[in-house]
This record gives structure tokens, sequence and C-alpha cells, in this order.
């Protein structure tokens, strides 16, 4: 995954978008009758708690942009809802279905998890306001003809309608005719602008009526797509899944066979998954490695910490440290020193003696701690403090002493 701005989890019944695995939303395209949705949803219960990774069971009641006057559309939504509610509650998963009009949005709202918006109704305001005042989670498909960018736009009409449970799909973009190309970069984007996305792996290998009275498409290449999303960088993946994709009712090309996701897709996703965000949180970081033995001494030792932009970030000013061991510091008359984006000196703590964790970062003391500030100072009788993340906790009897009120308030460092 790719470092992007961070993104607070959005919690979906048992299932959490935006942690530490992946969500996948997986389902057949369309449901073709009851019994056929309630067999897929039990397979891929299973599939999912065999592979250990979290899902939500997505399928239409009704597909009301077919190309074909004669395919194919669905149940209709009273009946699609009363069914998936039934499968999430007896299957213990969240459901999904896509809505098309404030009617709809009503109904599929007193018992769906997730209100989907299809990507060629997504900039479609009474629908969003509808969708958005149920109060459940919605999940904005980006519409094939949008830049990544535009979704801060629908971003805005859900938040307007007192909606914050959102996150968009990408699902490819139009390149030419009858074709869509799945631009990776969209995925980092949107993230960056700080929103969850997924990536729907299915639609965006469609052929937009290739077929001539039908959507045609190349749904092998659909896990291909799937884990260079994970790589790039994605919260979830959205997979559509046949038993037999070549009878299915609607979008069979795209579909991947049943069968495979019971195979390795799913499970090869969930490491890539795990070790694309290590990387990209940086959940391990580098140790740091101060040049001192252990057993020995360093005095008048300074050392500074850079990000990955390669600024300066804090400075390490000792008076007497000590390599106890290879994890640990012993450190006294510590000073850090931390500085801004203009490189400008922000913050400085003061410790008389202090403890380095060299893989987590963390300094902690027992001693007393000022921490001094252009605005403010703090004193507390014990600290910890994160040098990789910037957050730190003081705890004793703490005092604070403001010298700008208005810059404190306002949160201004260094001013």
């Amino acid at each position: 995954m790719t470092k992007a701005a961070k993104v607070k989890p959005l919690q979906i019944g048992g299932c959490e978008l935006g942690g530490a695995q992946p969500l996948f939303i997986l389902g057949p395209c369309v449901m073709e009758s009851e019994k056929f949705v309630w067999r897929m949803a039990r397979k891929l219960e299973k599939i999912a708690r065999d592979a250990g990774i979290q899902f939500i069971f997505k399928a239409s009641y009704d597909k009301a942009n077919r190309t074909s006057a004669h395919s194919y559309r669905g149940m209709g939504a009273r009946e699609g809802c009363a069914i998936l509610s039934a499968i999430g509650r007896e299957l213990g998963v969240p459901v999904t279905t896509d809505v098309h009009t404030t009617a709809e949005a009503e109904i599929a709202g007193e018992s769906i998890d997730v209100l989907q918006i299809p990507a060629f109704l997504c900039r479609q305001t009474d629908l969003i306001h509808a969708a958005a005042a149920t109060g459940r989670v919605v999940n904005v498909k980006k519409g094939q003809f949008l830049a990544p960018g535009d979704v801060i736009n629908i971003a805005e009409k859900l938040r307007r309608a007192g909606n914050e449970r959102f996150f968009f799909t990408e699902r490819g973009t139009t390149f030419g005719y009858n074709n869509l190309v799945a631009d990776m970069r969209s995925l980092y984007w949107i993230r960056e602008a700080g929103f969850l996305i997924m990536f729907d792996a299915t639609h965006s290998v469609q052929r937009p009526g290739g077929g001539g009275d039908r959507t045609s498409g190349d749904g092998v290449l659909a896990p291909v797509l799937a884990r260079a999303a994970v790589a790039a960088g994605c919260d979830g993946v959205f997979i559509e899944t046949h038993e037999h994709p070549e009878r299915a009712l609607s979008d069979g090309p795209n579909q991947v066979p049943l069968s495979k996701l019971a195979g390795k897709s799913l499970a090869a996703l969930l490491p890539l998954f795990l070790l694309c965000l290590a990387a990209a949180l940086d959940a391990k970081p580098p140790k740091y490695d101060p040049g001192i033995e252990v057993g020995q001494d360093a005095h008048g030792l300074r050392f500074p910490v850079f990000d990955e932009a390669g600024n300066i970030q804090m400075y390490f000013v000792i008076d007497v440290a000590k390599r106890i061991d290879n994890d640990h510091m012993q450190m006294s008359k510590v000073q850090l020193q931390t500085y801004n984006e203009k490189k400008e000196k922000e913050m400085q703590i003061d410790m008389q003696n202090a403890i380095l964790d060299l893989n987590t970062r963390i300094v902690t003391t027992d001693s007393p701690v000022r921490v001094r500030r252009s605005d403010f100072e703090l004193f507390g009788d014990r600290a910890s403090y994160n040098t990789a993340t910037g957050d730190g906790k003081l705890t004793g009897k703490v005092r604070m002493l403001i010298f700008d009120a208005a810059a404190t308030l306002a949160g201004k460092a260094g001013s």
C-alpha cells in the first residue's frame, strides 16, 4: 500500500474497512433466484472463513442499466432486500446491494448494511442524499467518466446530508470505445484526499457493450488487477463471482469462478496486503543505530532523525548515553528538538533520565519532564514519546504555563 493520508477506519457490522486487514465484498452480480443467492452466500461464507478474511456479501436485486432490453434484470427491491437481510442475520455477515432511486434507498435502508450507489448514478444528488439519510454506510462507485479528484464533490454531498460513514470504489475508467482501463494512481489520489477506497476487480475488466447486445470482459484478468490494487494501496477488494460464469444471467464474462476463489485467489491477497501495509505504514521502522556498542558510554551525543523525504524531524541532544543491551539505550540530560515542515524548531522536550527503545523509537522516562514551545510550557512527572509518530503522553502531576493563548488555541506551533 502507498503511504497516503491517515483515514479513520470504518466499522461495518463485525468488519472493519481501513484497518489492519483488507475487507472483501464478494457475491454474484444479480440475484438469479432465492435458492441461488442463498447457496452462493453459504459457500462464500465458508470460503472466507477458511481463508481467514472478512467479507461483505453482495448481490443485486435489479440490474437497472442492462445493455439490452431483453436482458434479465432481477427480482425487485423489497423481495431482494428481504432475502439479503435474512442472509445477513443467519450467516452473521454484513450485506450490500445497489440502489437506483430514492424510493429504493428507503427500502434498502431498512435492513441492508451498505447501500451502493452505481457508477452511472454517482453524481445524482437526490439519490446520494436519500442513501445518506438512511444512516447506513454508503459505497459510491466512482463513475467511469470521473477523475479521481471528482469524488471530493460527492463526499461533500454525503456530508451535507449528515453522513460521514461512506467510502468509494474504483471500477475502471473509460478508455476509448467498449473498453476500460484500471488506473492504479486513482487509488493513491483518492486515499490521499482522505477517503477510504476499495477496488472493483471484476467491473474493471469489463468491455461495456463489447458483445453487441451485452457487455463482455476479461474475467481472467480480475485476480491480476486485484493483486496490483492491493500493492498500489486500497482498503479492500470487490469481486463478483459465480458458480458457472458462462451460465450467469448478468456479467458472466467478468465474474471469477467460485472455484477459483476457493483456491488461492483470496488466500494470496491477504499476505500481500499485510506486507504492503507494513511497508506503507512503516509498521516496523528501521532500528535506530546510535553507533555505540553494548556496555559503552558516549558523551555529548547528538544525532538527527529524518522523514522519508529527507527533511529533518528532530535532533537528539544527550549529555551521557549508554547502550545497555542490543535494543535499549539509557540516557541522561536528554533534549529532543522537533522541527516543522519549514525546518523551523517547533518544540523542545527536556528529560533528566530516559530510556530509548531502538526498535520502536519510543522514549520513556520516570523523571521530571518539561515540554517547551513558543506559546506554552508543560511539566510532568513521567512521560513517553514516540519519535517515529510524534505522539506523546505526560502523566503524574501535569502543569501548563501559557504565554500566548491565541496561538495555543489555534494550534500554531513554532509561531
